[in-house]
C-alpha cells in the first residue's frame, strides 16, 4: 500500500441563482410563442410556490443522545529508543461534553516481557505512567496490564525484528503546486509482512503522519512523499526530523482504522471506534515498536 492523498472538493449552488438563469432566458412573446410563454411563467410561479411550502414546513428535530458509560483509553508505547516510555491513561467523555479527557489516576499498571523482565510503572503525573528500567528489544513481546476500578486490561504486541532505516530525504517539485516536498526512501525488507509509521516535525513542531504497509512493494526501495500541509510549506532553514517506525499488524490496523474514522483515508467510512489492541472494551493501543530517525536542513 502506497500511502494515499485524499483531496475533498465541495460545490455549492442555490435554487435562487438557478430560477434567475431560468427567468432570464425567456424572451419577449409574439403570438406564436404566446402560450408557451404562459406555460413557463406558471411553471416557474409553481416551482416558487412549492419551494415556500417545503420550506414553511421544516421542523426542527430535538435528537436526544444517551449519555454512554465512561471508558478507558489506553495511548502508549515501549520503543527501542532512550528511556523513558509512556503509557497515557484517560477516560471518555459524553457527546454534549467538552473535549476535555479526564485523566485515570492510581491504576495499577505493569509491563512484562518475553525476555523475563517485569516493571510496575511509575505515575509521574496525572494518568502518566512511565517504564525507566528497560528499552525494548526487537523481536520481543511486550505486555501491558492494567487494573483500574475493580476491572483489568491487558494488551500485547510484538516488537518487529526487523529495523529499517531512512537511506535518504530530498527535496522535489510538489506535483500539487509550485512548492517543493520532501520526500523519504528506504529499503523494505524482503520476504516478510511489514507495516510503518512515519511522522514528521519541522522546526520541533510534527506536520505530518502517514501510515502504510509493503503489500504491493515487498522488497523495494519505497518512496514516499511527506507533505508539509495547508500554509506550512517547507522554508529554506526549516529543520526537519522524520521518524520511521516499524509496527506489528494490531497497531497498524488501529492507526489505519483511525485514519479511517478520522477522515484521513481515500473512502470515507461508518462512524465507530477504532480497532484497539486493548482488551475489556477499553480503547486506544499499546505499541511496541522500532524507530529510526533522520534529519534534513531545507536548502
Amino acid at each position: 500500500m502506497k500511502f494515499p492523498i485524499r483531496v475533498m472538493n465541495k460545490e455549492q449552488g442555490t435554487k435562487s441563482a438557478a430560477m434567475r438563469s431560468n427567468l432570464s432566458a425567456l424572451q419577449p412573446f409574439n403570438i406564436s410563442t404566446k402560450f408557451t410563454y404562459i406555460r413557463s411563467a406558471k411553471n416557474a410561479l409553481l416551482l416558487i410556490f412549492t419551494a415556500f411550502i417545503l420550506q414553511s414546513c421544516q421542523e426542527v428535530v430535538d435528537i436526544k443522545l444517551k449519555d454512554a458509560d465512561k471508558v478507558l483509553v489506553v495511548e502508549g508505547s515501549i520503543t527501542d529508543q532512550i528511556l523513558p516510555d509512556t503509557i497515557n491513561l484517560t477516560k471518555t467523555v459524553n457527546f454534549s461534553e467538552t473535549n476535555n479527557f479526564p485523566a485515570v489516576s492510581n491504576a495499577e499498571v505493569t509491563m512484562s516481557n518475553s525476555l523475563g523482565q517485569t516493571e510496575i510503572l511509575t505515575e509521574v503525573a496525572p494518568g502518566k505512567y512511565i517504564n525507566q528500567k528497560w528499552r525494548g528489544e526487537p523481536g520481543a513481546t511486550y505486555t501491558l496490564f492494567i487494573k483500574y476500578e475493580g476491572k483489568e486490561y491487558v494488551a500485547t504486541s510484538t516488537m518487529p525484528a526487523t529495523k529499517v532505516s531512512i537511506d535518504q530525504l530530498f527535496m522535489a517539485p510538489s506535483p500539487f503546486g509550485d512548492e517543493l516536498q520532501l520526500n523519504a526512501v528506504f529499503r523494505d525488507p524482503a520476504g516478510e509482512k511489514n507495516f510503518y509509521r512515519i511522522q514528521v516535525w519541522k522546526n520541533d513542531t510534527l506536520i505530518n503522519t502517514s501510515i502504510g504497509d509493503d503489500q504491493l512493494q515487498d522488497g523495494e526501495e519505497i518512496q514516499i512523499p511527506l507533505f508539509s500541509g495547508r500554509n506550512r510549506a517547507y522554508r529554506s532553514g526549516d529543520s526537519v526530523m522524520v521518524s520511521l517506525q516499524c509496527l506489528d499488524k494490531n497497531v497498524y490496523e488501529y492507526f489505519r482504522t483511525l485514519d479511517e474514522v478520522t477522515g484521513g483515508g481515500m473512502q470515507a467510512a461508518s462512524p465507530a471506534n477504532p480497532r484497539s489492541n486493548v482488551s475489556n472494551g477499553a480503547l486506544g493501543y499499546f505499541s511496541a515498536h522500532s524507530v529510526k530517525k533522520s534529519t534534513f536542513i531545507v536548502p
